[in-house]
């Protein structure tokens, strides 16, 4: 079994206050030097894998190869995303990237270690922030070798946690106050037609007693007990829909295993919904209980319209409500420009019928270059030898996804332009069918031969980003580069043999990053990805890759299987996540424009019904009839789209992080939501101007 874990110093839990449900937690005294190697285990480990028993305190367990005690559990609730376990720094296993038998612990030059720590009550984190400034001041005076280029910053954990989805979050949420504010304009449009329509009755009301203050209440209290009901049945939808939304989540979302209805979350909603038919209702409340009975009339009118300043503040409402769908339209066209422009990125390599999973050695039973080594040829052997399969090789991190790759400083032959990012790449191992595998072209030169081992002169091939940095108008093949310090007595030289063409890191929407890699028999790794080409479907190919592994060492599991198409659509889920959401936002919100539209001109056109009954009696035909309800309907989504276009401007900028390849004023997108727009008001015309225009002008007379 493959288990996540974390190296961590005693101090990580103190410093989140979280003492072990069972046993302890880590103890400078107690796991130090000299000491046995101990673990501590999550609470969902200890249910799945230990059936929840207290004596697993004190037992052996053995990870990668190791011997460790179990001292703990921690409580349900502890999340540290991933991690089953921890243990102490001191027994972590050397780091990858460095030499076997290296602690990472005592490397300055190591970047990828998180530090927490906890405030004093106050402590601001801008003081935080200066103070570890000049700590590292004081560091960069002391060891400029590694530090003169770095900085340092201090964030908030839930800051640094919700970082990469917190722009996704932010749409989500702005979706849901416009859709709102649109579901308040439609509620308040039905109510002020809904009290118009009553006018009678209120007039009676005041005119037997009835104070203005119990109008109003009355009206208002209607208003909410509808909308809190709205709410409760908006919830059961809102269950639906939000399983829909996580199905399609993006991995790596916080927490977002935990997100769910809940009697908590109910209420809210009912609150809220009962908050916004107050809101909605309470213009409706104070027009219906401000008018006299004089005002409507009573001497034998049957029918009364609404005045010009409430028809007005309807029309308004509308408008206001086209705008706001205006404004989700052209977000999720963004997005969809956006993804439409992501699928047309070359990634620099071919994803079709390739699939990869990661492996790692335990450094116990890999402890020697050549048992390494060893191990990776007779696996991408086997694998070879099997039907289906066309190439296979290893790569320390695979595109678009960085992984272990990082950027690692490295010196240019008869050069002393050190400064800045100035000799900085990417880092990256491979074995020679790497490269065949996924199809990168070589550009220039030649990559790796099998037959080169540790005991050859050490080769390296450059992707065509790092040529044209470091060399734009000098022969690159040849060059030597690095990772030693140059000025040292054992430095070692590598030679540049090869070009290649670019892959990118990190995501479509990156620049090619400059990227050197050196041959897998050079510099083996205990860590690497195992990337294969075949006929075979994904389904057969894992299992291929499985049983190369197993038929070498059965004790080494493969991890993260997945094909590189499916790697490919993951870089976009996070973009294709925000487009679903706003494109069932904006459907949303069109659908009740369209739906507050129809209802402001039905009721127009009943109010009406006894002008358009003479006009049509006085030989006005029913194109006439019809344009004038739909010019109306028109009118108003004009001044909605006015509006909108002001406001989707500045809204659509707070998409920049989002949007790639598209202006967020991009006039296609713009002139796109105007159309669709325009079709569904114009949709909504036409049923009250079929109405309008069916009007029989006799019985409309008859009716006073």
């Amino acid at each position: 079994h493959r288990l996540r874990g974390a190296s961590v110093t005693p101090a990580f839990f103190r410093v989140f206050g979280v003492n072990a449900a069972l046993g302890r937690t880590l103890s400078p005294a107690l796991d130090g030097p000299g000491h046995p190697s101990t673990v501590v285990l999550s609470h969902g480990l200890w249910e799945t894998r230990f059936g929840r028993d207290a004596g697993v305190l004190g037992q052996p367990i053995e990870l990668n190869d190791q011997i460790y005690e179990v001292v703990g559990v921690m409580p349900p609730g502890f999340d540290h995303p991933g991690v089953s376990l921890w243990t102490s720094s001191k027994h972590a296993a050397p780091d990858p990237i460095f030499e076997s038998g290296e602690d990472p612990g005592l490397d300055r030059g190591a970047e990828y270690i998180d530090v927490v720590g906890r405030l004093r009550e106050e402590a601001t984190l801008r003081e935080a922030d200066s103070e570890l400034a000049f700590l590292w001041s004081r560091l960069v005076q002391s060891h400029p070798e590694t530090h003169e280029n770095e900085g340092i910053a201090v964030l908030f954990l839930q800051d640094a946690i919700t970082e990469d989805i917190r722009p996704t979050l932010r749409i989500l949420l702005a979706a849901v106050g416009v859709l709102l504010l649109i579901a308040c304009g439609n509620v308040a449009n039905l109510t002020l037609a809904r009290v118009t329509g009553r006018s009678e009755e209120l007039a009676i009301r005041q005119a037997l007693g009835a104070g203005r203050f119990r109008i109003a209440s009355r009206l208002l209290t209607e208003s909410v007990l509808l909308a809190g009901f709205g709410g409760i049945m908006g919830g059961l939808v809102g269950l639906w829909i939000s399983r829909v939304l996580l199905s399609v989540a993006p991995d790596g979302i916080p927490r977002v295993e935990e997100v769910g209805m809940d009697l908590r979350l109910v209420a809210f909603a009912v609150l809220l919904s009962a908050a916004t038919g107050a809101m909605s209702g309470l213009l409706p409340a104070l027009r219906g209980s401000s008018e006299t009975p004089a005002c409507y009339g009573l001497l034998g009118r049957s029918r009364f319209a609404g005045s010009r300043h409430q028809n007005r503040t309807r029309r308004m409402l509308v408008a206001a409500e086209v705008a706001f769908s205006l404004v989700l339209i052209v977000g999720a066209g963004l997005m969809i420009r956006t993804s439409i422009a992501l699928s047309h990125v070359d990634p620099g390599f071919q994803p079709d019928r390739t699939s990869a999973a990661h492996l790692s050695l335990p450094e116990a039973r890999y402890a020697t270059e050549s048992a390494i080594s060893g191990f990776v040829r007779r696996v991408e052997e086997n694998i070879r030898g099997r039907p289906g399969v066309q190439s296979a090789g290893m790569v320390l991190s695979l595109p678009i996804k960085s992984g272990l790759s990082g950027d690692f400083f490295f010196s240019i032959e008869g050069r002393s332009d050190t400064e800045g990012d100035q000799t900085r790449a990417g880092y990256q191992i491979a074995t020679p069918g790497y490269f065949e595998t996924l199809g990168i072209p070589l550009l220039e030169g030649r990559i790796f031969s099998e037959e080169e081992g540790s005991e050859d002169p050490p080769v390296v091939v450059v992707n065509q980003a790092l040529a044209d940095r470091f060399w734009p108008d000098q022969e690159v093949l040849g060059q030597r580069v690095t990772w030693d310090d140059p000025e040292g007595e054992e430095v070692e030289w590598s030679t540049i043999v090869g070009i290649i063409g670019n892959s990118l890191q990190g995501g479509l929407d990156r620049e090619p990053r400059p990227e050197i890699f050196r041959h897998y028999s050079q510099a083996p790794l205990t860590y690497m990805t195992l990337v294969a080409r075949g006929e075979a479907g994904a389904g057969p190919m894992a299992s291929l890759m499985r049983e190369s592994v197993t038929d070498v060492d059965p004790r080494i599991p493969l991890y993260g299987m997945s094909t590189m198409t499916d790697l490919l659509a993951g870089s976009m889920a996070e973009r294709r996540f925000s487009m679903i959401l706003l494109i069932t936002f904006a459907s949303g919100a069109l659908l009740l424009t369209a739906a507050g539209l129809f209802g402001v001109l039905r009721y127009g056109v009943s109010q009406r019904s006894r002008e358009i009954g003479i006009r049509v009696a006085l030989g006005a035909q029913t194109k006439g009839v019809m344009g004038l309800v739909v010019g109306e309907g028109l009118g108003m989504t004009g001044v909605g789209v006015v509006l909108g276009m002001a406001l989707a401007l500045p809204a659509s900028r707070l998409m920049q992080s989002l949007v790639f390849e598209v202006s967020p004023g991009d006039p296609l997108t713009y002139l796109a939501g105007i159309s669709l727009t325009a079709v569904a008001a114009l949709v909504a015309c036409i049923p009250p101007a079929l109405r309008a225009a069916r009007t029989d002008p006799l019985s409309v007379l008859k009716e006073d």
